[in-house]
């Protein structure tokens, strides 16, 4: 192995051309006729015999200045004693170094090295040898690769002093392999392989430090400690340092790193970096050995691909880390059970797996370890990392460490997850010392002293036993810190993002940062922070990692400053799409690329887009700088706008507000790199706006340019971020592209694609939020197959308006009255305009209300023309185009443009005035309502200047359109209105898209026969029987619903008042509530009942709120059915809306107990009433039970209305009273009768009747009649569906209320009555209710005192309510 140097970033290679020699005598060798007897090698770059006049690149002539002459390009060759050469170099950081090794296996012994380089210049050198033994001098060429260039090392005249004699052999000889295992030598070790064809070829690479660094490179930030190669008696004077190197030589050498810091207050941690050569070690079994001593430090050894990395880092001051006897060698046998190929990979168990097989996605070894421990075949460019870390508090001699380069901890394509649960993964505490640590452990592990420091349990499991990284404080003092560093990674793909669980708990836990640390850089780049107690619980964060290209490690930091108490944790780390693009044979799809290097294939969108996605550059290759701009040296050839109102801000690191803005840029990931951003705190105020202007470009061709961007919108008061592109100078053009609100603390690509006949710019501007945490930040702006354009833009001179033409109406006769259709001049009335039904042959009564109309039968949809804005002038309805991306249909919608406006501010558009709706008129439109202060939408009915609302929706209800159904019946001369009210900020719009009405066409006069199936109203229109007593006013005239026709069912309930005949369960955990009139509804209860249509209406409701617990379940019953009833049904409405929704479920229950379940609705249904229809039949009587069930989450409503059994639904005694007997006089009373107190028996019938059955007038003392109120309530009751109650009480002369009663005229008489409290609201209601009455005569009346106090502002009314009917007033 060749230990090579090792730059920042940049990989060197190394060449060899091996000169062999048969005995003859060799003084001199200008490559004029070949090579002189040398022969190439099998290295990875091979050398170049050439002229300067076929050479691409210098020098064009050799030294003595003649273009013809060759020359030899990347040398290293062997010959003996004195030589002299010249040497030319294209590059100044490119080496050439000259050792001497004295038998094929000996440790090469640096003699001269390159140290001053004459750049694109020959240069004469001379190397004089002196030795005992016969040897080679062997020279290394270490060349730079870059992209995109071509370096060149050459050599030229080489030339040997007389006398010089070769060796018999052709190969140096190789020591005898020792017996002895104690101290290993090259000579022991069996052949080390390179990618040789040459099977002779042996080589051991040892480093004693005796003569320099043996081409290892020393890497360290700037003003900090590097290795230094020093005698071990010079060494510091320490107390704990060795006095001799390894071998016990006090003028021995070694590699020496210590902490150069004197001051207390200095940085507690240094690092410095030893980087060895490239090699080649393509045996499954190489080794590394070396020894060391350290104290109060850190050493850990890493392996990159094909490079080797010592990491020192001292802790404290005073600490040190010694370094000798550097040796890579092989063994020749594996430890594994069997002895696998080159090839093949050895798994723990021994078995051999092609390295094909471990690098597929399954797992082929028996024990499944194939893909922990990969090589490095499977991705050449993928980092290694030796978690061998050594940590020694005092050491003063050097001690043996021996590593097995193929057992180091591999990080496999998708970066290493990390639960803490085997060990710690690498992360260490880099800062310990002060009793202020990150330490690994679970809660079950820890004594009572420290458990409080801990979680309670890990976040992977849950349990005690689990285990995470948590602080653990030992003692108080002002400066402690807890440094948890994670190992040293490679490098990032452009997508990787890190994720991990953190605890941060107790009113003392302090803030903590996540800090990136580039290997070579002593820059940090603050990722994450937490800055206060997020409570006793596990916490999630994200965090973007994006692109990074070279070595980096992590660092989460808390200082204690002696005040620390609480939980510090960290568990579940876990990396995604880190990983670069694989190589692949082939990369034919179309619109792919092929990276030159890495042999990834990436999207053709990728290219020149200035992020490296092919992990070699490559896809940045042969980009127009000027159609890209990463502002790192400017804003390139863009321009800030004259006629915005303040303009972008180039920027470093976080902006100057916390908990807004990006903290890195894009570009280079980190807080050096540069982006623009809008500074939104003062002065700037709401919606002002910068605008940042493109260079002009050329009219596209058929296939449309591309314009790329990263932006970045993190804060609470993020408002727009928009994409124009214009052809005119003078205005803002067309809307590409527009996004609002908080989109996280990332950076996200945009890909736009643009087409114009004509030369166009592209503005880019952000619009400020109403608050200061609204930074919008963009970065890595480019064009893909576009071109300058050289001029500027044209003026766009505006054209004047064409003047409108009046409509010319044909000759008619039409009254005032009447409409004129427009291709014949007949006459309609104005109440067949807009009544969805075409009048006029030309359809023109109806062209002015839709766009598109359909049968009569079907719905048709209204356009935008048919609607009329309102005159609000800042909050105001648009349409927009929507140009969808994946799957979907490119169209138009209605919008209320949140921009604009202030809270509360309303948006009405509203149809033309319809002249007369059907009795089944619905509304049917789609909603999009999403938002994080999103506002409410409002269907209204309009008739005049009065307005009923039908139907509303406010708050967020998700990224997705949803259907709304609203039932609108008969009306005449009404508008319909969209209302949008604005929520508190302009994050969130209301949309409204494809409106149409189903079934509103009215009812046709006609003048034939109802047949048998059909009901004839009153206004002699025929409608189905099956509509009859419905709750829906089929006939017009609502003589379908009168209480003749529907009589005094108690299968119908429309809860105005109470629960009729349905009764609540009293063996269930909650109730069914009566939804009171005047209660505004909250988000997802319905606006509107559905019997009336308004929200005086009622309804019964489930909700699900706290304290109610999941899954409990409320139920009503109606009267027991009896089983001989045929073709009975139920129909009713139900409402089922919000996200927390549990279940309805309807049940069959049977007088034995068996049930039935014959409907069971879960999720939410949609925000709008639902009929449904269910046949109804068993072998026994029964009962029906609705079952509402609450949801898990809120909120989230179940409401039922409109509850119909048909009349074929015969209620139980109706089925056995003509089985019965005669009520019996006196004892017992049969099924379905009730017991009078004097013991004899009335049905029900005879209930409420005002007439005594009973003889003792048990049968109407319920009933509500008259009454004292002196012995109770005599029957009345307060309604349920109201939230004020009645009151029995005695007079008072210290309230309100009246001081005597009527009944006996004193203090001590009761009355009812109703008096204003606190907690009471204006037009609050209370209802007092009798019983049913069956019937009364034509000259019953009702009397009654009242009595109203000075300040009373209410009023009293009597109500009449039919059960099927509304209630009228007396």
């Amino acid at each position: 192995m060749r230990f090579i140097s090792k730059e920042r970033r940049l990989i060197y290679q190394t060449a060899a051309i091996v000169e062999k020699y048969s005995g003859q005598s060799y003084e001199r060798c200008d490559f004029e006729d070949g090579l002189c007897g040398m022969t190439q090698d099998q290295s990875p770059l091979p050398w170049e015999r050439r002229s300067g006049v076929v050479g691409p690149s210098p020098p064009f002539w050799d030294h003595n200045g003649n273009i013809s002459a060759q020359q030899l390009f990347v040398l290293k060759f062997l010959a003996p004693q004195q030589i002299t050469f010249y040497d030319f170099f294209s590059h100044r950081n490119d080496k050439l170094i000259a050792g001497l090794q004295t038998t094929c296996d000996s440790p090469i012994q640096h003699v001269w090295q390159k140290t001053e380089v004459l750049q694109s210049q020959w240069e004469r050198n001379v190397i004089t040898i002196r030795s005992s033994q016969q040897f080679q001098v062997v020279f290394q060429a270490h060349m730079l690769a870059t992209h995109g260039q071509e370096e060149v090392i050459a050599v030229d005249d080489i030339s040997f002093s007389s006398g010089c004699l070769l060796a018999d052999d052709e190969i140096l000889p190789c020591q005898e392999v020792s017996k002895t295992k104690q101290d290993l030598h090259c000579s022991h070790m069996e052949r080390y392989t390179f990618d040789s064809a040459d099977e002779d070829l042996r080589l051991c690479q040892t480093c004693g430090f005796d003569f320099d660094m043996c081409a290892l490179v020393t890497e360290a930030p700037a003003e900090q400690t590097s290795w230094i190669c020093t005698k071990a008696s010079e060494v510091p004077s320490l107390d704990s340092a060795p006095r001799q190197d390894q071998s016990g030589n006090d003028e021995g050498y070694m590699v020496w790193l210590r902490d150069n810091h004197t001051s207390t207050f200095s940085p507690i941690e240094s690092s410095a970096y030893l980087n060895s050569s490239v090699y080649h070690c393509l045996d499954r079994n190489c080794h590394l050995q070396f020894y060391y001593t350290m104290e109060n430090s850190v050493l850990r050894v890493r392996l990159y691909t094909n490079t080797v990395v010592f990491e020192g880092t001292v802790l404290r001051q005073r600490s040190f880390i010694g370094l000798d006897q550097l040796l890579v060698y092989t063994c020749g046998q594996t430890h594994s059970q069997q002895l696998c190929s080159i090839d093949e990979y050895t798994c723990t168990s021994g078995q051999c797996l092609t390295h094909s097989s471990v690098c597929k996605s399954g797992k082929d070894c028996s024990n499944g370890n194939d893909k922990d421990s990969k090589a490095s075949e499977c991705k050449l460019s993928r980092i290694k990392s030796v978690n061998q870390e050594m940590r020694r508090p005092n050491n003063s001699h050097l001690s043996k460490s021996m590593i097995t380069l193929e057992e180091l901890y591999v990080f496999p394509q998708t970066v290493a997850d990390c639960d803490f649960e085997a060990n710690s993964c690498g992360w260490f505490e880099a800062s310990d010392g002060d009793h202020f640590d990150w330490v690994w452990s679970s809660q079950s592990s820890l004594s009572a002293d420290f458990e409080q420091q801990a979680p309670p349990g890990d976040h992977t499991h849950g349990t005690a036993r689990g285990r995470f990284m948590f602080i653990l404080k030992n003692s108080s003092s002002l400066f402690q810190t807890a440094k948890l560093r994670s190992p040293t990674f490679s490098q990032t793909g452009p997508g990787c993002t890190l994720s991990f669980w953190f605890y941060n708990y107790g009113l003392s836990v302090g803030a903590a940062e996540l800090q990136l640390h580039l290997e070579y850089s002593k820059d940090t780049t603050a990722l994450w922070r937490v800055l206060y107690n997020q409570g006793h619980q596990w916490s999630e964060a994200t965090v973007q990692l994006g692109r990074l290209t070279q070595p980096f490690y992590l660092s989460l930091e808390k200082v204690s400053l002696a005040v620390y108490s609480g939980v510090s944790a960290l568990d579940d780390i876990h990396f995604e799409n880190c990983a670069l693009p694989p190589p692949v044979e082939s990369c034919d799809e179309p619109d792919h690329f092929w990276c030159r290097q890495t042999k990834a294939c990436v999207g053709r969108h990728q290219l020149c887009d200035l992020v490296d996605d092919c992990g070699d550059r490559t896809d940045e290759i042969g980009c127009a700088p000027e159609l890209q701009c990463d502002f790192e040296n400017g804003i390139c050839n863009w321009e800030q706008s004259r006629e915005d109102d303040f303009d972008w801000t180039r920027n470093q690191g976080p902006t100057s507000t916390l908990n807004t803005g990006p903290m890195k840029d894009n570009t280079l990931g980190t807080a050096k790199g540069h982006y623009l951003y809008i500074e939104t705190s003062g002065p700037q105020d709401f919606q002002d706006k910068a605008i940042l202007l493109s260079p002009i470009l050329n009219a596209t061709e058929a296939s449309s340019c591309t314009f790329r961007l990263y932006y970045h919108m993190f804060g609470k008061h993020i408002y727009q971020l928009a994409v124009y592109q214009r052809i005119w100078s003078n205005s803002r053009g067309q809307l590409l592209w527009q996004i609002f609100g908080d989109q996280g603390d990332r950076w996200i690509r945009k890909h736009l694609p643009i087409s114009s006949r004509q030369p166009f710019q592209i503005l880019i501007v952000a619009s400020v939020g109403d608050g200061f945490t609204g930074d919008i930040a963009i970065d890595d702006l480019s064009f893909m197959d576009c071109t300058l354009y050289p001029g500027d833009l044209p003026i766009d001179i505006p054209s004047p308006p064409e003047p409108s033409v009046p409509v010319t109406l044909p000759p008619h006769n039409c009254t005032d009255d009447e409409f004129v259709c427009r291709s014949n001049g007949h006459c309609v009335g104005k109440i067949q305009q807009c009544d969805f039904r075409y009048d006029c042959p030309d359809k023109s009564d109806e062209s002015s209300c839709e766009s598109v109309i359909a049968p009569r039968s079907s719905p048709y949809t209204i356009s935008l023309s048919a609607f009329i804005p309102s005159n609000s002038v800042v909050y105001e309805w648009f349409t927009k185009f929507c140009k969808m991306e994946i799957n979907a249909t490119d169209g138009w919608y209605l919008y209320a443009d949140s921009s604009n406006g202030k809270f509360g501010d309303l948006a009405d558009i509203l149809t033309p005035v319809i002249s007369l709706m059907g009795p089944r008129c619905t509304l049917v439109f789609w909603t999009y309502m999403n938002g994080a202060t999103v506002g409410s939408l409002q269907v209204l009915i309009k008739k005049g200047n009065a307005t009923s609302k039908v139907w509303a929706q406010s708050g967020q209800q998700g990224p997705q359109w949803k259907k709304v159904e609203v039932f609108l019946g008969i009306h005449s001369y009404a508008e319909i209105v969209f209302r949008a009210k604005r929520g508190i900020s302009y994050i969130g719009d209301v949309a409204v898209d494809d409106i149409s009405f189903q079934d509103c066409a009215p009812l046709l006069n006609t003048n034939r026969k109802c047949t048998a199936d059909e009901f004839m109203c009153a206004n002699k229109h025929c409608i189905l029987k099956d509509k009859l007593c419905d709750f829906v006013n089929d006939c017009a005239d609502n003589s379908d619903e009168s209480m003749f026709i529907c009589g005094t069912s108690s299968g119908r309930c429309d809860f105005e008042f109470d629960l009729c005949a349905w009764e609540q369960d009293q063996d269930e955990d909650i109730d069914w509530n009566l939804k009171a009139s005047d209660i505004p509804a909250t988000s997802t209860e319905p606006a509107v009942d559905h019997t009336l249509g308004n929200s005086s209406g009622h309804y019964i409701l489930l909700k699900s709120f706290f304290p109610q617990q999941p899954m409990k379940a409320a139920r009503i019953s109606s009267p027991v059915i009896s089983r001989r009833s045929k073709d009975c049904k139920i129909m009713f409405s139900y409402h089922m809306h919000g996200t927390g929704i549990g279940a309805l479920i309807l049940l069959q229950v049977t007088v034995t107990n068996h049930t039935k379940v014959l409907l069971n609705l879960t999720e939410e249904q949609g925000n709008f009433w639902q009929r449904k229809e269910l046949s109804l039949s068993s072998d026994e009587d029964f009962q029906l039970k609705f079952e509402g069930r609450v949801g898990e989450g809120y909120p989230g409503n179940i409401a039922l209305d409109d509850i119909i059994l048909t009349k074929s639904c015969l209620p139980s005694h109706f089925s056995t009273r003509e089985e019965s007997a005669l009520p019996l006089p006196t004892g017992f009373c049969p099924h379905g009768y009730e017991e009078c107190q004097n013991g004899r028996c009335y049905s029900p019938e005879q209930s409420c009747n005002f007439a005594d059955d009973c003889g003792d007038n048990t049968d109407e003392n319920e009933c509500g009649s008259s009454c004292t109120f002196e012995k109770g309530w005599c029957g009345w009751k307060n309604s349920l569906a109201e939230n004020s109650d009645w009151v029995s009480g005695i007079g008072s002369h210290k309230s309100q209320r009246p001081p005597k009663d009527h009944t006996l005229g004193n203090e001590h008489g009761h009355f009812m009555y109703l008096e204003a409290t606190p907690v009471g609201l204006r037009g609050d209601k209370a209802h007092l209710k009798s019983a049913i009455w069956q019937e009364s005569s034509a000259a019953c009346t009702m009397s009654f005192w009242y009595f109203i106090s000075k300040k009373a502002t209410g009023a009293i009314q009597i109500l009449i309510k039919k059960l099927t009917s509304n209630y009228f007033t007396l």
